[in-house]
């Protein structure tokens, strides 16, 4: 536990100096480690947030809606807890309700996963098929084909480089064949492009 305070106040001291913005979560997995405990849990947390000056305590594994209260009695500030071993698991206000200041937990890209799955062995079983059936369902999707460049940044950066850069340098788009233009972002419009 030492350690990790020394860690958590270094990570502190860099944040105060160089973003005060920037924020710093602890997180311990004291509950159900081995030898661990709600009471080690709460330790550890009380040490982040005192000794270390953290901004946010994140506690791991919390096995009870009454571990939740528990720990948010003896945990000042920002606290947040993954509560995937609760059954049924809390709903979104219940845990705004016993003070927690975000959900975590939330594996969302599970989701991506199993579609991924169900992709694959689709077309194992039929080919292309599939992927030619998902491309005209997803065309128009802000997140099909090349929409993750523009959520990345690639236009942003093509602004940097209009800003920074000798106009030669941009010659380069003019130049280059591909299916992404950061000039016009994610445009699916031809049949080649989809």
């Amino acid at each position: 536990m030492e350690e990790a305070v020394g860690k958590y106040q270094a990570a502190v001291d860099a944040r105060n100096e160089l973003d005060k913005d920037f924020v710093i979560m602890a997180r311990t997995d004291a509950r159900t480690a081995v030898g661990g405990s709600l009471e080690e849990a709460i330790r550890r947390a009380k040490a982040y947030r005192e000794e270390a000056g953290v901004d946010v305590i994140y506690v791991e594994a919390l096995q009870s809606r009454e571990e939740i209260k528990q720990v948010r009695a003896a945990i000042n500030g920002s606290l947040a807890c993954s509560p995937q071993a609760i059954q049924p698991q809390p709903t979104l206000q219940e845990l705004q309700d016993m003070g927690m200041c975000m959900t975590l937990g939330v594996m969302f890209f599970q989701v991506g996963y199993v579609a991924w799955w169900d992709m694959l062995v689709a077309m194992k079983q039929r080919g292309l098929e599939p992927w030619n059936e998902w491309k005209e369902k997803a065309k128009d999707h802000p997140m099909s084909w090349f929409g993750v460049f523009d959520l990345v940044g690639f236009p942003e950066v093509l602004e940097q480089e209009r800003k920074y850069l000798p106009k030669e340098n941009l010659d380069k788009y003019d130049k280059s064949v591909g299916l992404y233009d950061p000039r016009l972002g994610h445009q699916p419009t031809t049949e080649t492009q989809r």
